[in-house]
This record gives C-alpha cells, structure tokens and sequence, in this order.
C-alpha cells in the first residue's frame, strides 16, 4: 500500500494552549468505537467524568456553550493531562491530520481549520510536493475503485498543480486557467459510466497537450481577456454566492456575522475610493506577500478535494470548490481592507481563512450542499466564474 503526504505534513506543531482559537470548541467530536469502548471500561471517578460528559446517544463528546467540557481554563485537554494521547478518541488525537484513502493508496493532509496549520501552509513559499513511501499491507478496500482511475487522477491533479505553480502569471489568470482545463478533463470522465481507461486517459492527455501548446502560443491569454476587468459583474456574482452561506449550519455565529457584512458591503464602492487610493501607496509589497497567499489557499482547496473525485465522478466541481473557496476568502480580506482604510495583517488574513474552512469543513452538511450548489446551479458555470476570478 502506498502512503502519500504533502512536504510539510511533517512540519506541523500543535500550539497548545498558546492556540489563538482552540479546536477543542465549535463542533461536535465523535467518539469512534473502539475508544468507546474504552471510556465505557474506564474504572474509578475518572470513569465516571467520562461518561458523564460523553452523549450516550450519538457517541459524542459533552459541549457547554459551544466548548468541550474536557477543555481547561489554561487551554489544555484533561483527558491528555490524565492519560496522554493515546486515550484521546480518533479525531482528537489525528486532528488537523486528515486522512483519505483512495483503493490502495492512503493520502495524508492537514486541516486548514486549524490556526497553526494556516499559517504553515499559507505562508510557504516553496513549491508544494507529495511525498510516498511503500508499506507492506494490504488495503481493505483494494478493488474498491480502479488502480487506472485513480492514476489518472493524480495524474489530474499533478498538471492542475503545475499550472498554479507557474511563476511568470498572476495568480487570478492561473486560477482561471486551472479552471477552464479540469472543465474539459469533465468531459472524458463521468459518473457511473463502464469506462475504457486507456482510451480516457488519452482523451485527457489531449486536453492537458492542447492547454500546452495555447499557453505557448499566448491564445489561452486571448480567450481570457474577455473575462477580465468586470468589476460590477463580479461584485454581483459573489454577492449572490455569499447568501449560501445563510442555509448554512452555523459553526460559528461570528464568522457567518462577518460575511452577511461583507454581503451588505458589496454595494457600497463608490465609497471606498479613498481609502483604495489610501491602500495604493504600500500596494506592490503586500501584493506579492498576497499573491503566495492565494496560490497556497488555491492548492490547498484543490490538493485536498480533487482526488475524491474519483467516488462521484465529480472532478470539476471539486476544482469549483477550489475557485469558490479562492473567491469567497479574497472577498472577505478585499472589502474589510477597504471598509477599514488598510492592508490586513498577515495573520488577520490566516484568521479569514481558517474560519472559512472550519464553517465549511466542520459541517459534512455545508460542504455536501455547496458542492450540490456547485454541481447544479447555473450560477457556477464556467463563464460566471471567470468573470469573478478575474475582475
């Protein structure tokens, strides 16, 4: 079996009770079985503490107030205190480690909810790259899904990834770009279809063949250029994508607060001339910093989600998902810093993206409805969405 993770999995430090917003508060945690099991045989009043704060019911973890009734005044864990890591339930213990398996291969990521994890990833200025080692087991779900499939998915995804990469672009023509070409990946892989994979797998290889050579030829840029500049369209488009965020589950009322402002504040531009001309004087140093900022939310979105398309057959959407996360984070940093007349600290910027990613990713609900919306809705069609990415 083999077992694939990104180059800085490995680099990750939890912060402990310097954490400036806990994952111990906010969501529900469900208790896996076999660590049921051990907390339900867990003897003397420590047994008792545990069994009092645990929901018989669904198998989860007592919250007071929207906080796990384990968490201390000092920010620690009480159950790690008492009996170390080893006792905490799967997703205490594994979290912001995520795991995915795909057939025979097991993938390994880090959770942009958490803060630390943000800050990793989004101030990296390398190139990301996956690493694999070979483990001698078997895999319980060999034969799950086809080897050939999944090959051809992070073979996908790997072109995907060097098309964001690419040093000489903006990251918006980048974003359109990988866009545009998992668009046409979508048209020689559907869902529930007996597929003939060598005879795909060329028909894809011609589209990422044709994407090389209009790059080349600058006619990719030409097809764009129509796209560009179209502010009003963009700020209509996005306004109306912020309102899925009120049939949302609410993981945290603050955040959701924050983005209805947000959505109030999309008309509001001929008023915030001043303070863009006011932002304009220190524009090309924060610029690079953001561009590295957005090129390493982009890849995280689209590392993260792209290979799962192999279940559903959905591998655009999941590139949506990508432009959609890009789009909506860019938003929220954009009109804060003009509502405020200033460029955003970095970490007030890893703050937006954090809780963007808690209130989607927190919830099988939010995220299983956006990629519904995504999939369905006309909204978030090819074109529309150019036009947001590159207003």
């Amino acid at each position: 079996m083999k077992v694939i993770y990104p180059d800085y999995l490995k680099q990750f430090q939890c912060s402990g009770k310097e954490c400036p917003d806990t994952c111990c508060k906010g969501w529900g945690i469900q208790i896996d079985a076999r660590t049921w099991k051990k907390y339900q045989e867990e003897k003397g009043s420590f047994g008792k503490q545990i069994r009092k704060n645990s929901n018989k019911r669904d198998r989860t973890l007592k919250f007071q107030e929207g906080v796990c009734n384990f968490f201390t005044k000092e920010g620690l864990c009480r159950l790690q205190q008492a009996k170390g890591a080893e006792f905490l339930c799967k997703t205490c213990r594994e979290y912001p480690r995520h795991l995915e398996i795909y057939g025979e291969q097991k993938e390994w990521s880090l959770s942009l909810s958490c803060p630390e994890v943000a800050k990793l990833i989004l101030t990296r200025e390398r190139p990301i790259a996956w690493l694999a080692i070979e483990k001698d087991v078997e895999s319980n779900y060999k034969g799950e899904v086809e080897e050939e499939l999944v090959e051809l998915y992070y073979k996908m995804r790997e072109w995907l990834v060097e098309v964001i990469q690419e040093s000489t672009k903006p990251i918006a023509i980048k974003v359109a770009e990988a866009m545009a070409l998992a668009h046409d990946f979508q048209k020689y892989q559907k869902k529930e279809r007996k597929e003939n994979w060598e005879e795909v797998e060329e028909r894809i290889q011609s589209v990422w063949n044709r994407y090389q050579k209009e790059n080349e030829t600058g006619r990719l840029e030409t097809k764009l250029k129509k796209f560009q500049g179209e502010t009003e369209l963009k700020n209509i488009y996005v306004g109306n994508y912020l309102k899925i965020f009120h049939e949302m589950e609410a993981i945290e009322e603050e955040f959701l607060k924050f983005v209805r402002q947000v959505e109030g504040n999309m008309g509001e531009n001929k008023e915030t001339i001043g303070k863009e001309r006011r932002l304009i004087k220190d524009a090309k140093e924060q610029s690079a910093k953001r561009e590295v900022f957005y090129q390493n939310l982009f890849l995280y979105f689209l590392s993260v989600y792209f290979v799962g398309g192999i279940y559903d057959g959905m591998l655009y959407t999941k590139v949506k998902l990508a432009v959609f996360s890009f789009l909506i984070i860019r938003e929220l940093i954009e009109q804060k810093e003009l509502k405020e007349g200033r460029w955003l600290r970095e970490e007030e910027t890893w703050k937006i993206a954090w809780k963007y990613a808690r209130q989607l990713e927190h919830s099988s609900y939010n995220l299983e409805r956006l990629e519904e919306e995504l999939e369905n809705k006309e909204a978030f069609s090819l074109e529309m969405m150019l036009y947001c990415v590159l207003a």
